[in-house]
């Protein structure tokens, strides 16, 4: 491993010497973006970290992790789709079902009332794919639908997992910010998210996904204070990992950390995680903080209104399907009496 790490030393001040005569990592629209969900905000963020990085110092036991993990870009990281990390992500979960999507009575959705871990973050920044990524299945045929355009997930999902004996359920919600979508729709996302967040009573943790070249935003903020208002804990989780070198990587991490800590909260955050849903890489440590959380922490207090409204909402539903059966059985009981009536 050190010997990993003194490479990964070696590359990065390379790849420092190269910033100075070029323009900074990631600051441009990728290959695989499209020109429609990447907007001026978005290109100034990723420079604006950038510059951060170059000025950034990491912690060795942060870049020992990294290196452990084999997470970021090394000599021959793009060679890692045949191993084992994969098939370690299938084992975790052994069946993934889809319990329903709402975009207004999402938290009525889990009548068994599961544990829930709630994936949360900015348009692209890799929640769904991060989803199929912890039931061991690519990105392109994982049970939650991706696609490159921003705002292709426009409801909020609910998967229920069950992860070596725990039953958990996976909450994909629509992002935030730059969306190909009209400002009514994205409105009505932002609305549904937040009033997610403030009234599940099976959430456990919220799930804050941070694209790795770009840092937190003011919208990850927002998030932030209203989970914290709810006292929901909260796990930031960096993503797309496969996009910097080891030691930019973790750099990019102590940047994050600078911002938590910068941050007025009594409670403090963890330290992030960091994964690859490309490479499936952090995966299993990302659910054994999902376990760690949906088992050792009891529900977060959620406001009664809000509860007892979507209660009301799920009884309401109840006795309309109750209504239902009972008048289907009456007109079955009519046709039988009405045949037997013909054949006498």
């Amino acid at each position: 491993v050190d010997e990993l790490m003194a490479a990964a030393r070696v590359r990065g001040r390379l790849h420092v010497r190269q910033l100075a005569h070029t323009r900074p990592l990631c600051t441009t629209r990728r290959r695989t973006e499209r020109r429609d969900s990447v907007d001026d905000d978005v290109l100034r963020d990723r420079e604006r970290h950038a510059e951060r990085l170059q000025e950034a110092e990491y912690d060795d036991d942060v870049l020992r992790d990294i290196v452990t993990l084999r997470l970021g870009r090394f000599t021959g990281y793009h060679n890692q789709k045949g191993i084992t990390s994969k098939q370690m992500a299938r084992e975790e979960v052994s069946k993934v079902t889809s319990i329903g999507r709402s975009l207004i009575n999402a938290p009525s959705l889990n009548h068994e009332r599961i544990a829930e871990v709630v994936l949360a973050g900015h348009s692209n920044v890799g929640k769904s794919s991060l989803l199929n990524a912890l039931t061991g299945l690519p990105a392109a045929r994982g049970i939650a639908g991706v696609h490159p355009r921003a705002g292709w997930t426009d409801s909020i999902y609910l998967y229920e997992a069950h992860v070596q004996g725990t039953q958990l359920v996976l909450v994909d919600t629509p992002g935030y910010g730059v969306a190909v979508a009209d400002s009514r729709t994205r409105q009505q996302w932002t609305k549904a998210l937040d009033e997610y967040v403030l009234s599940s009573a099976n959430a456990r943790v919220l799930f804050l996904l941070v694209d790795c070249t770009r840092g937190l935003c003011a919208l990850d903020e927002q998030l932030l204070r209203r989970a914290e208002a709810r006292a929901l804990p909260c796990q930031v989780v960096l993503t797309k990992a496969d996009l910097l070198t080891q030691e930019d990587l973790a750099r990019s991490h102590a940047v994050v950390c600078e911002d938590l800590r910068s941050r007025d909260c009594e409670s403090g955050h963890p330290l992030p995680a960091i994964v690859s849903a490309n490479f499936f890489q952090g995966i299993r440590q990302l659910w054994g903080l999902a376990k760690h959380y949906a088992l050792r922490l009891p529900p977060a207090p959620a406001p009664s209104a809000l509860v007892g409204n979507a209660r009301d909402e799920r009884l309401k539903d109840e006795k309309q399907r109750g209504a239902l059966r009972v008048r289907a059985q009456r007109g079955h009981a009519r046709r039988a009496d009405y045949a037997g009536t013909e054949s006498r």
